[in-house]
């Protein structure tokens, strides 16, 4: 970036209109910024930056706060800004927020920001590139390459910040140096490489869940159980083939066998019936017999339920004591928990004693910076005294200077009169650009009103249906409920239908039940099915209506949406100019034109006024030549001035800025004071916590112990109680307590038991009595073993059923465990490649993402070789500067284990052999190596980065901190730059540099405002 032309207007130190063209130094690339203190050097970086990000070149100015004090109130505070990148050229205009008089009526009124960038053709035609504040900022960015906080790092060097780039750690120089030398890449390949690791990651994982869920599915716990268990079964499927074979035959004989027997079965039939029920019986016997003692273990076991219950209570108390037990001891256990968290705390404090030594030793220094702050002030006297004397010379001259200030006034008027018309040329663009913006504002303004009425009519419309359809909602309602109803009432009278035809003892056939305890009854009268027919038809109707009418509605409620969105963007694009009136918006468009013709009117004065200013300076230096006699008598004069001046000068480089002010360094010292007091009681705040937290142990301590002797004491009679209805079971004849519960049986459950015993024993006795008499019948026959021979056809048709089953089961089963080998075999192979893919891409990830010794990024480590060259770079500058005795270089050394490393920088000093933190640097050697970095990060950025263009670094003040020696190198080291056609400004109040630079933008402050004009040669 190479500035062309500055323009200022009501802004810092200048009242008025200001021009600064850059194109007067007539080829020189190195210049000086040279005026009082408070004059407003620093103020044309401020309306650089401004102009270019919009905000100042320090961070502690607000860009709000930069509008003049001696404007004029109707002024407009705006710069503008010519500056060229490479073969481009820009021109950028920044309007800040203000108050402005108000145009009609008296008061005020606030006018909003404004920024406008163009692009400047051969011929000086302005082509709009883009506007909004925030828009601008971003091409701006987007041009130069560099945010704001970077461009004061690299470009333009502002008071208090210049060594931020030297004393940036490796995350901040990171920041900055990946935007000089576009290194996002890098980063981008950094995230590729993580993303595609974890993927696969990922990816091997899903296929181990996926083996698992195979073998969670084979019920195996590993391939080779599951291997195993597929080899046997094949071999047992094979045989049990066989084994199907051999017993299909025996059951095909043993089906015969039985044929022949049930040929003989026919004719003792009733015999075998007989008997066999009668055995039936009698085989039930038993198991009747232990119902008898079921039900006489019950009676007694209900003799003990008073003894169980209060067994039971006292169990229900051990349990509520043992919680209380658990739950003092947990709170016994945060309690001591506590007390190592205060301990650590207290620890973390002490380890604190060098930081609260350090603001001890910062205080000190503040109290030494106070004593230098007295000779600061009488030096400042001694400096008010050489201006009283030199005063009094100055009138001398000025009686005697009367006609040669005539014709310098007249000079003057003539140079302002081409200042304000180049001014209202210059604003030609700006004018043309408002009356485009007032030319839109009137258009909206009328489409606005359309658009409002619009949306009026579709709002009352909206209205209108909204109405309509809520009255069909509420006709659709009451409708739909009496339909309802009506369907209600059916249903019920279909139950009182259904209720009617019940029968006792007879099933529901609904839900099956033979008791109906509550049937149905009928609730008035039902209504008809033609009756619920209509009144569905009429809701049905209804609600066709009432949809129609809610589409209709949505419609309008859409456009009426729409327009209320035209209508409130065209009201944000109007802002304020909402509510003005047409004519009043027109009547602006008509002033902004009227503006524009001024301006085209000042560059054809411009044109004549040339001539007149020519003859004007020619009669202007003849009356100069006659003044220098009473020049020479004032010079002592000014000599023992600049004397005082550089006195003062010297000692307010031994104290900081920032502590300058007896004010400010005495708020300083009592902060310092209240940051070591804040400090102590920190430590003593941890040393109570300690104590309270001890305390606190103890008391929890012996409540804990009171509940566990509670809790025994508990079980202690627990155990009495449970060993005294142990020897109560056992005088009721109970083995142990699983027989007592075993017994115990319910009432009515006994009722039952008992009524089946009797129905048991009335029917044994008839079935004795049928056998009896069917063997008398049958006492000659001989019958056959019918029974053998079935239990044999069923023994050997369930072992032939057992088998076939157990065969097909069999085949299933090594079907699916060979589909799960398969399977397994499948995502086997998958996993092993990709192991080995994550295995390379894992370990390229790790490294390129600082997961190594060093903590460094792949991006990072380009950028480490980049400041390589930038290090090798500055330290051929700094070598010159110290004389030999300093080198910039890069360290992998990291302040903390997990901080970012790699960019870091030292400082090797010759002297002693040994490299330290550039931080150790005094006020001088900090500026020299900041100068140094500055340069040398240009001079790689240049080489490197093709479409990045440093033409140009400000440099604001540094030099007062150096000796004569230092500075001479120093000057030298920005000669050289020359060389490569870079452009430097610097801001110095060093009498040397004033006497060395031949280029020099001189400040004049007045009473007015200040004033700027380049001086050259």
């Amino acid at each position: 970036m190479r500035p062309l032309l500055l323009k200022i207007s009501a802004f810092g130190s200048y009242a008025g209109n200001q021009i600064i063209d850059f194109t007067e130094l007539k080829g020189r690339t190195f210049f000086l910024i040279h005026g009082p203190t408070g004059a407003g050097k620093t103020t044309i970086l401020d309306a650089i930056c401004f102009a270019l990000y919009g905000d100042a070149s320090g961070e502690h100015r607000s860009s709000k706060s930069l509008r003049s004090d001696h404007a004029d109130p109707a002024a407009s505070t705006e710069v503008m800004f010519d500056f060229a990148v490479g073969q481009a050229r820009y021109r950028v205009q920044r309007i800040p927020e203000q108050e402005r008089l108000k145009r009609r009526g008296e008061g005020t009124t606030v006018q909003a920001a404004e920024a406008t960038l163009w692009k400047l053709a051969d011929d000086d035609t302005a082509t709009l590139a883009v506007t909004g504040w925030g828009k601008v900022t971003e091409r701006v960015e987007a041009i130069l390459g560099f945010k704001s906080s970077q461009f004061r790092q690299v470009v333009l060097l502002p008071q208090g910040e210049f060594r931020k780039l030297l004393l940036a750690d490796s995350k901040e120089r990171q920041d900055i140096m990946q935007t000089l030398f576009k290194t996002d890449i890098y980063r981008a390949i950094e995230e590729m490489l993580k993303v595609k690791a974890q993927a696969l990651k990922q990816h091997f994982e899903e296929l181990k869940k996926q083996s698992g869920w195979v073998l969670q599915e084979a019920n195996m716990s590993s391939l080779t159980d599951l291997q195993a268990a597929y080899a046997d079964s094949r071999s047992k499927t094979q045989e049990t083939g066989r084994q199907v074979t051999r017993e299909a035959e025996l059951l095909t004989q043993a089906q015969a066998a039985l044929t022949k027997g049930n040929m003989d079965q026919a004719k003792l039939a009733e015999r075998e019936a007989a008997r066999r029920e009668l055995a039936a019986l009698q085989a039930k016997t038993a198991v009747v017999n232990a119902k008898r003692e079921e039900l006489a273990r019950a009676r007694w076991a209900g003799g003990l339920a008073d003894a169980e219950k209060a067994l039971a209570q006292l169990e229900n108390d051990v349990c509520v004591w043992r919680t209380k037990e658990q739950d003092y001891a947990q709170k016994y256990a945060l309690a001591r928990a506590e007390l190592e968290a205060a301990e650590r705390g207290l620890k973390t404090e002490r380890k604190r004693e060098p930081e609260r030594e350090e603001l001890a030793r910062i205080q000190l220094q503040l109290n030494s910076i106070a004593e230098r702050l007295t000779l600061l002030t009488e030096a400042r006297e001694r400096l008010q005294a050489c201006a009283t004397e030199q005063a009094a010379l100055v009138q001398a001259r000025q009686e005697a200077g009367t006609n040669q200030a005539g014709l310098e006034g007249q000079l003057r008027a003539l140079q302002e009169e081409r200042q304000r018309l180049q001014s209202l040329s210059l604003a030609e663009t700006g004018w043309q650009y408002r009356c485009e913006q007032a030319q839109q504002i009137l258009d909206n303004r009328r489409k606005f009103d359309e658009v409002r009425a619009q949306y009026r009519k579709l709002a009352a419309c909206h209205d209108t249906l909204e109405t309509q359809e809520k009255a069909k909602q509420a006709a659709y309602s009451a409708i739909s409920a009496t339909y309802q109803e009506l369907q209600k009432r059916w249903l019920e009278g279909q139950a009182a239908v259904l209720a009617a035809e019940l029968e006792a003892d007879k099933p529901c056939p609904v839900c099956g039940s033979t008791v109906h305890p509550a049937k149905a009854g009928a609730g008035g009268d039902m209504p008809t099915e033609q009756q619920i027919k209509m009144q569905r038809a009429l809701a049905e109707k209804l609600d066709e209506e009432r949809r129609l009418l809610a589409g209709e509605l949505g419609n309008c409620r859409t456009a009426r949406d729409t327009a209320a969105h035209k209508l409130a963007d065209l009201e944000q694009q109007l802002g304020e100019q909402t509510g003005c009136p047409l004519e009043e918006l027109a009547q602006s468009l008509q002033e902004c034109r009227a503006q524009l013709k001024q301006a085209r009117d000042a560059q054809a004065r411009l044109n004549t006024l040339e001539g007149e200013l020519t003859q004007r300076e020619a009669e202007t230096a003849a009356c100069a030549k006659q003044a220098e006699d009473i020049e020479h008598r004032c010079r002592q004069a000014q000599d023992a001035y600049k004397m005082a001046e550089a006195i003062l000068a010297e000692r307010q480089g031994s104290i900081p800025a920032a502590y300058q002010d007896a004010g400010e360094l005495a708020r300083a010292r009592r902060a310092a004071e209240e940051k070591l007091v804040h400090a102590k009681r920190a430590l003593e705040t941890a040393q109570r916590r300690v104590e309270a937290a001890a305390r606190q142990l103890s008391a929890g301590e012996e409540a804990y112990k009171q509940i566990a002797a509670a809790q025994a004491a508990a079980a202690q009679r627990l155990a009495t109680e449970q060993e005294v209805f142990g020897l109560r079971l056992q005088e009721a004849g109970f083995a142990d307590r699983a027989a007592y519960e075993q017994a115990k049986k319910a009432d009515a459950y006994l009722e039952t038991l008992e009524e089946r015993i009797k129905a048991f024993d009335k029917t044994l006795a008839a079935a004795e009595e049928r056998a009896l008499r069917a063997g008398e019948e049958a006492a000659n026959l001989e019958p056959p073993d019918i029974k053998a021979l079935q239990q044999g056809l069923a023994a050997i048709r369930a072992q032939y059923e057992l088998t076939l089953k157990e065969h097909t089961i069999g085949e299933n089963t090594v079907k699916r465990q060979a589909a799960w080998l398969e399977k397994l075999a499948g995502l086997q192979e998958e996993m092993a490649k990709v192991e080995e893919d994550y295995r390379i891409t894992g370990r390229l990830a790790d490294a390129a993402n600082g997961r190594n010794d060093f903590g460094l990024t792949f991006q990072r480590f380009v950028l480490g070789a980049l400041l390589d060259d930038v290090a090798a770079a500055a330290s051929q500058r700094l070598k010159v500067m110290s004389r030999g005795r300093y080198l910039l270089q890069r360290t992998m050394d990291r302040a903390r284990k997990n901080a970012a490393g790699g960019l870091d920088l030292e400082i090797f000093d010759h002297y002693t052999g040994h490299t330290r933190g550039v931080n150790t640097l005094s006020g001088g050697e900090t500026f020299l190596a900041s100068l140094a970095l500055a340069l040398g990060l240009a001079d790689v950025v240049q080489a490197y980065a093709g479409g990045m263009h440093l033409d140009t670094i400000f440099i604001d003040e540094g030099f007062g901190t150096l000796d004569p020696e230092a500075l001479d190198f120093a000057v030298r080291a920005l000669l050289d730059l020359q060389q490569g056609g870079r452009l430097v400004g610097i801001i110095s109040h060093v009498p040397e540099l004033k006497e060395r630079i031949d280029a020099r933008l001189e400040i004049k402050a007045t009473d007015q405002g200040s004033t700027a004009h380049f001086h050259v040669g």
